[in-house]
């Protein structure tokens, strides 16, 4: 996928500045039950009904067969097409590093370079060592798989899209994601999710870092087979 790849959605494609850019790494971040995976299921769902490659690492359990669900009426189904889908399960900040830079090596070869490589979450195992004595160990970790991240993002065709957990500064009252300072300089586009009603469910979104795009925040309506932009 070249250039911009549209996300389908009006919204988001405004506050992304036309949708996920080929070389960028978009990081989403919010509290658990802000759609985070829910999304990058989309994306994944979007960049496979185009016939494109998806690598994704995922650190709690993808919900696979929600896949289909979140595919709004897109081709994804069929073995031919879940083939094109590969996921990386992994369950420690080693592993995960690992699976990153096998993700990286991926992208350097074209008949195997994925479309689009996906990270759900990226801060998962990171916030377990923060504030012990394996916090600079875990922080070094993640910087090295943020470069790993970086090297993918360089292929060409290649679209990066990673998740966060967020943590609450309560001198200032700013959610702020996990390792802050660590990812920070590494994205290129974040992005914060919060939900701001159930029924109907509401997901408001907001561009953190400035970016060129016709809009700073969005909100999405979350249905049963996806997602929909909110006027």
């Amino acid at each position: 996928m070249r250039g911009t790849f549209s996300t389908g959605l009006h919204g988001l494609d405004d506050l992304l500045g036309g949708g996920l850019r080929e070389h960028h790494i978009t990081f989403f971040f919010g509290p658990g039950g802000s759609g985070k995976t829910n999304l990058l299921l989309w994306l994944a769902a979007r960049a496979l009904s185009i016939g494109g490659k998806v690598y994704w690492i995922e650190t709690a359990g993808i919900p696979i067969q929600r896949l289909a669900h979140m595919s709004h009426g897109q081709e994804i189904d069929g073995e031919k097409t879940l083939n094109r889908l590969q996921v990386q399960k992994v369950r420690s900040l080693r592993t995960q590093e690992a699976a990153i830079n096998q993700a990286c090596i991926l992208s350097a070869k074209t008949s195997l370079r994925p479309a689009m490589i996906i990270v759900d979450s990226l801060t998962e195992f990171v916030r377990l060592h923060i504030r012990t004595n394996r916090e600079p160990w875990a922080l070094q970790s993640l910087s090295m798989q943020m470069s790993y991240l970086r090297e993918a993002a360089r292929s060409p065709g290649v679209m990066v899209s990673t998740s966060g957990q967020t943590w609450i500064d309560y001198t200032t009252g700013r959610v702020l994601p996990v390792a802050e300072r660590t990812l920070e300089g590494w994205e290129d586009v974040r992005i914060e999710m919060q939900r701001t009603s159930i029924n109907p469910t509401i997901i408001a979104l907001r561009s953190t870092l400035k970016t060129e795009c016709k809009s700073s925040e969005c909100s999405l309506r979350l249905t049963s087979d996806g997602f929909q932009s909110v006027k």
